[in-house]
């Protein structure tokens, strides 16, 4: 049996850069977390997020050209681009 995938764009993430997506991508990870097992997937995109909740049995799957920024400080969340301001995490 293959894993459910969960989009995070479905959830209501953009991956523009600039717009914090924090919520949607956490809707994504509640939804696979409920659901006993899956995988949560950023298609490609810069996904700028604060603090996240992960939950038992859920992987993460970022693709190419898929970039997760965290936003370090508060300021960040209100004023920054992925590109220049947030603290790059990376691939996982």
């Amino acid at each position: 049996m293959s894993a459910k995938y969960y989009n995070v764009k479905d959830f209501g993430a953009v991956g523009g850069g600039t717009t914090l997506d924090s919520a949607g991508i956490q809707a994504a990870i509640d939804a696979c977390g409920e659901s006993g097992d899956g995988v949560v997937y950023f298609p490609g995109g810069s996904y700028l997020c604060g603090t996240l909740r992960l939950r038992s049995f859920v992987e993460l799957e970022i693709s190419a050209g898929g970039r997760y920024c965290s936003a370090a400080r508060p300021c960040q969340i209100t004023r920054s681009r992925c590109e220049c301001q947030a603290e790059f995490l990376g691939a996982w």
